[in-house]
């Protein structure tokens, strides 16, 4: 019996540490599509103000306005597939913190086994123990009573 609890508790432990590890790489996931999608914003702000800057000012021919107007269809149609790029990494970003909730779950769950093991454990010891008290005073008895 004790051998069986303590594969199960060494067993439960091993899996706790493999699931500390699937956490922490969770978080640097996490981290890193955070630090992604912050990088997208900045890039999407300074794509906008770069087609604001290239409204037209001042008197121009038809050819500077045709120039203009085509760099700024083409700063909208990057500005939409950044849009898109960061709805995509959004949804890796929810992915992931559902993937980190199960891990957390998992995690207490191993948590909770540990602990059962381990009160298992000392609950095997104690009737041991206990035993081996009533065997030690069943012998003195037994002893005491061939004496008389």
């Amino acid at each position: 019996m004790r051998r069986k609890i303590h594969s199960l508790i060494v067993r439960s432990e091993f899996k706790l540490q493999q699931n500390d590890f699937l956490i922490a790489k969770n978080e640097s996931e996490h981290k890193s599509l955070s630090s992604k999608i912050a990088d997208f914003h900045q890039e999407m702000d300074a794509v906008k103000s770069l087609s604001q800057s290239l409204y037209p000012q001042g008197v121009l021919n038809k050819e500077k306005l045709l120039a203009i107007q085509r760099r700024q269809g083409v700063l909208k149609r990057k500005l939409a597939d950044m849009k898109m790029q960061v709805s995509q990494v959004l949804l890796e970003k929810e992915r992931c913190e559902t993937d980190k909730e199960t891990l957390s779950e998992k995690k207490k769950l191993f948590l909770k086994k540990i602990d059962k093991y381990h009160f298992l454990r000392m609950r095997d010891r104690r009737e041991r123990r206990l035993r081996e008290v009533r065997m030690e005073e069943s012998e003195i008895e037994e002893r005491v009573s061939w004496q008389r």
